[in-house]
């Protein structure tokens, strides 16, 4: 009784798993980036000692807190705020923020600007960098 009561358990979890697999394939195959980010800089061409905005519009697909960022403007500086530290006890759809970042270069050149947002529940990230070039 106990070895055929073993032998259907062990069936049942078999064909479970080869019942669940086909979808959770398919659904991973078909699965939105967790953050998505849109990002645009103004003005076009950027002149020294002219404040310049980096627009950004951050989603997290299934968010459960808020969207935090950090940014390093490649000349030294960065900015990083505070970050709420809280969660919601379920998941909810998209949640969708606007950051509007000014910066002000004081020399001419080329920069590296890194953009790290960050959802503070769901533990999930993502990191955009761009080139901009400051005329004199």
């Amino acid at each position: 009784m106990v070895k055929s009561r073993s032998f259907l358990v062990a069936l049942v979890l078999i064909l479970g798993v080869c019942l669940m697999a086909p979808s959770s394939v398919a659904s991973a195959a078909t699965k939105k980036p967790p953050i998505s980010i849109t990002l645009s800089i103004a003005p076009k061409e950027i002149r020294k000692d002219t404040q310049v905005t980096f627009s950004v519009r951050a989603t997290v697909r299934s968010a459960r807190g808020a969207i935090g960022y950090s940014v390093i403007f490649g000349d030294g500086s960065h900015v990083s705020p505070p970050l709420p530290q809280f969660c919601l006890a379920h998941r909810h759809g998209p949640l969708t923020h606007h950051f509007v970042i000014r910066h002000r270069y004081r020399k001419a050149g080329t920069f590296r600007v890194i953009f790290h947002f960050r959802e503070v529940c769901a533990k999930v990230s993502k990191t955009i960098a761009r080139s901009i070039v400051v005329k004199s």
